[in-house]
């Protein structure tokens, strides 16, 4: 089969979404109703409407995409990993009670290879121009940079830590206990970062390279310096943040003291006081959180598009999402949504979905890409089964 996208000249094409915010609102109040009429049993459904609209109403180049999952497939691989892990809850518990928990940590330790093959069946699921992607990946590759790495070093971390605390605490002076606490604080926060960064680095590397577009192969090259700086700049986008939460604390922490010593009406006044300051202190908790994911996800995400290459570097993939912008459009999906209880929440979303749209590009000669598809079949085995409902989010796309 040899075909091409679109016979458009230039060589930027830039993403479309043809989402509109009234027909969402009908799919997920759909959505919603039914999954309450039928206690939750129509939710796979609902995931793969909503899914199935949001591809085919995104284009490149004149061709929309597809997505062909079924909400059957994913309510089959619910019951069966609900199943799977109450036999394994059951099983471990009668070899020991105390082996109950033992559970959750095999769950942990098969995560990654879960989460393979159901990026492998999502892909398989999704098309362009009739032509499917394809996700193969090395099932040991994938389990240590998912969790093989990340033990190792947080492991390193904590020990690190633990030596310099065993040397830094010798003596017990007070003044020096609390600087030497904060120092060492700073360090394995530092270290976290460091990391978040590394590990970063390895998932980008492992995605853009299992990736294939029906004879065509992903490829990309990740900086790993990169994503630290990526992953230390959060942190110190976190530090105001962290600084005025310290001082809120600190405000709500000598009010409590103080109406404990006042009378009755005067107590009740610095009650009402409080709620409001909890209030300030929690809404910038969650700002703080909202604002140090955006620059992540931001900074990651144009990391990943613009080093992502096809057939052999010949088309290659642009971000130019921007801090601020992401940050707005994250506020008004997040905010908007909790002040109209959710029913603004369609708009929100295709709103967002149009401005990563426009800020994702393809460049290359797309007319002289040859669109042969694949010759691979959808994994039937018992682990891709179990697997297929996860839908799995990488955070850097």
């Amino acid at each position: 089969m040899c075909d091409v996208i679109n016979r458009n000249n230039g060589s930027r094409h830039t993403f479309r979404f043809h989402g509109e915010g009234l027909k969402y609102f009908g799919i997920c109040l759909v959505n919603f109703l039914l999954s309450i009429v039928t206690l939750g049993i129509f939710v796979p459904w609902a995931m793969v409407r909503s899914r199935r609209y949001i591809y085919q109403n995104m284009e490149l180049n004149g061709v929309r995409f597809g997505y062909h999952a079924s909400g059957g497939a994913l309510l089959a691989s619910w019951l069966l990993f609900f199943v799977l892990y109450s036999i394994i809850i059951v099983v471990m518990r009668l070899i020991h009670p105390a082996f109950g928990s033992l559970a959750l940590l095999l769950l942990m330790l098969v995560m990654p290879f879960l989460m393979v093959k159901s990026l492998q069946y999502n892909a398989m699921m999704t098309t362009l121009n009739n032509v499917r992607f394809a996700f193969n990946c090395s099932m040991k590759s994938a389990w240590w940079v998912m969790m093989g790495l990340p033990l190792v070093l947080l492991l390193a971390l904590f020990l690190v830590v633990f030596v310099l605390a065993q040397i830094m605490f010798r003596d017990y002076d007070l003044d020096g206990m609390i600087v030497k606490g904060a120092l060492l604080a700073l360090i394995f926060f530092v270290g976290i970062n460091l990391i978040n960064g590394y590990v970063y680095a390895k998932w980008i590397a492992l995605t853009g390279k299992s990736g294939q577009f029906g004879i065509h192969k992903f490829n990309i090259t990740v900086s790993a310096k990169k994503c630290i700086v990526i992953c230390l700049l959060s942190l110190c986008i976190l530090i105001p943040f962290i600084a005025l939460m310290v001082f809120l604390g600190m405000g709500i922490y000598s009010n409590l003291l103080m109406a404990r010593y006042l009378g009755a009406a005067d107590a009740l006044e610095m009650l009402n006081s409080l709620y409001a300051q909890i209030a300030v202190f929690y809404s910038v908790y969650l700002l703080t959180i909202l604002v140090s994911s955006a620059y992540i996800w931001q900074a990651l995400r144009n990391h990943f598009m613009n080093n992502l290459t096809l057939a052999d570097e010949r088309i290659r993939f642009h971000s130019t999402l921007s801090f601020h912008g992401v940050v707005l459009q994250v506020l008004l999906l997040v905010v908007v949504s909790m002040i109209t209880l959710g029913l603004a929440y369609p708009w929100m979303k295709i709103r967002f979905l149009r401005f990563l749209a426009v800020n994702s590009h393809v460049d290359g000669d797309l007319d002289s890409l040859e669109l042969t598809d694949h010759d691979q079949q959808v994994d039937k085995g018992f682990l891709a089964v179990v697997s297929r409902g996860l839908m799995p989010v990488v955070p850097f796309i």
